[in-house]
């Protein structure tokens, strides 16, 4: 067993040799913001269980998959707020699916 010293070493390389290319990655499936959190949450989570990410044979494309599927999971609540807040100001899906904007008292949601 490492001791906390080492193991905070060993994590402490492994991010810098690693961090930059997953929040490359993470911000280029969801954009300079949500992408940065994305690979912070991912690399939260490599520190909690550096133990065992350590000994997985691709840690940084495991962190990238915990990355993806947390900053999907904060897209869909975003996505969703913006979805209620361009309904708020008169934009409706036409018969198409297409998105338009309606005067707020032609009566369409």
């Amino acid at each position: 067993m490492l001791s906390d010293q080492r193991v905070t070493e060993t994590y402490g390389d492994f991010v810098a040799e690693h961090e930059r290319a997953l929040r490359q990655a993470l911000t280029s499936c969801f954009g300079s913001d949500a992408g940065r959190d994305a690979a912070a949450d991912a690399l939260a989570y490599g520190w909690e269980h550096w133990g065992r990410v350590s000994e997985m044979d691709n840690p940084v494309g495991y962190l990238f998959t915990v990355g993806r599927d947390r900053g999907r999971r904060a897209g869909a609540r975003w996505g969703s707020l913006r979805l209620r807040r361009w309904v708020s100001l008169g934009w409706s899906p036409d018969s198409r699916g297409r998105w338009r904007r309606y005067p707020k008292d032609s009566g369409r949601l």
